[in-house]
């Protein structure tokens, strides 16, 4: 464009930063500087924007435990039901300690998890369990949460029927997501399992991958055998594999 129809161009007016929310950046900077990192009470008392950490019950965060105490979140919000650290940094479930007891629902999206070692232990009263895209493979320590209704593994690394069959212990389990992991690949051990192999194995699930378990379903195709591939669930992992490779770079659709 010419200089002269430039000139004359709207401007995109840019809202300034309201200085409420520059000075508590500000604080939140000086009280890391002068703790170091972690996850002080002073730093969450600014980052809640509240005195009483005790009336706390909903955190959404990044942490990287490789360098920050995110055993500190638990100790210090006693009555945290709702978790968020998607797109953090923690390897395993212990790294979040023993002090979560009263955390409900966890989302834990791209944070590079590899282990659930100690889920039980670590988060007794867990109902939901957001964890996809990670590099999970052991599900076994899961099967002792007696609470878990809902558990998402999409796009992790799970590539062995005992691990799906290991959920059988979660008793109250009624939605799970699976899709984008190497269990439904031809090239597994055991070769591709099947949805009707997975609603055999767990048959008290409601949802699997988004889509409800209708018994009128779940009987169309019951002919099946435990070692036999449904075609059609196949199709679908295809489908949702070439919808992730024609996304920019390679990279998975959000949720």
């Amino acid at each position: 464009p010419c200089p002269a129809a430039m000139a004359h161009a709207p401007r995109i007016a840019v809202p300034p930063l309201r200085c409420d929310v520059a000075q508590q950046a500000a604080e939140l900077e000086e009280i890391q500087a002068s703790e170091g990192p972690g996850f002080s009470r002073e730093f969450l008392r600014h980052f809640c924007e509240t005195q009483d950490l005790e009336q706390v019950l909903r955190l959404d965060i990044q942490v990287d435990s490789a360098i920050q105490s995110a055993e500190l979140i638990g100790e210090h919000l006693p009555n945290l039901r709702q978790l968020k650290l998607t797109e953090s940094s923690v390897l395993s479930l212990r790294d979040l300690g023993s002090s979560l007891q009263q955390l409900q629902v966890l989302w834990m999206s791209r944070c590079g998890l590899q282990e659930l070692g100690g889920a039980s232990a670590i988060l007794p009263a867990l109902t939901e369990l957001y964890i996809p895209f990670n590099d999970v493979e052991d599900l076994a320590p899961l099967a002792a949460c007696e609470f878990l209704e809902v558990l998402d593994l999409e796009g992790n690394a799970v590539a062995d029927e005992d691990e799906i069959s290991s959920l059988s212990g979660c008793v109250r389990l009624r939605e799970l997501t699976l899709s984008g992991n190497p269990i439904f690949r031809s090239s597994c051990k055991r070769g591709a399992m099947s949805r009707q192999r997975v609603l055999e194995l767990l048959p008290g699930l409601e949802v699997l991958d988004d889509t409800p378990t209708a018994p009128g379903a779940a009987s169309s195709r019951s002919n099946l055998g435990p070692g036999e591939v449904d075609e059609l669930d196949l199709d679908q992992q295809l489908l949702r594999e070439m919808a992730y490779l024609g996304t920019p770079s390679g990279s998975r659709v959000r949720r």
